[in-house]
């Protein structure tokens, strides 16, 4: 960026040109609109970077997410569940790739950390999912004894018949 001052950029015009910064920001007076600056590209660069647990687990979700729309009307699950799932694979990808957005949702809620936020998410997650495993036990439960009551009443038949 030959005579240009430390700390400024130069933009981009539609056409591939290069022009000193322009303090109004309307862009190239009639040749264009900006298209990038430096600081567009250095803010990508920044997020294209990524840690090792990030090109870890990433994938692993996404292939989860895939698996769930291979089979979303196959298998046991319902549809409905499989929705679930798969909004769950793909919001936890998103919240390791970009972790600032689950601060800022953190900070738009009150809560002070991300990481807090999702606590309090798997806390919650566990208690539904605790009461909602322990109501189909109890249901199963009711169920197989009205099916053994059946059971019993139709050998009961059979015994007084012959």
């Amino acid at each position: 960026m030959c005579g240009t001052a430390p700390g400024s950029y130069r933009r981009r015009c539609c056409h591939g040109h290069d022009s000193p910064r322009i303090k109004d920001q309307q862009g190239f007076r009639g040749q264009g609109k900006v298209l990038w600056t430096n600081a567009n590209w250095e803010s990508a660069a920044r997020e294209i970077e990524m840690t090792a647990f990030q090109w870890m687990t990433v994938p692993i979700l996404l292939g989860l997410f895939a698996w769930d729309v291979w089979h979303l009307s196959k298998g046991p699950l319902t549809t409905g569940s499989r929705l679930m799932r798969m909004t769950l694979w793909l919001t936890a990808a998103l919240a390791i790739l970009r972790p600032d957005w689950v601060q800022a949702v953190a900070q738009l809620l009150g809560i002070g950390l991300g990481a807090n936020l999702v606590l309090y998410v798997f806390a919650l997650a566990f208690v539904w999912t605790s009461f909602f495993l322990y109501a189909r036990i109890v249901r199963l439960r009711q169920e197989l004894t009205e099916v053994v009551r059946q059971l019993a009443w139709m050998r009961a038949r059979r015994g007084a018949e012959s």
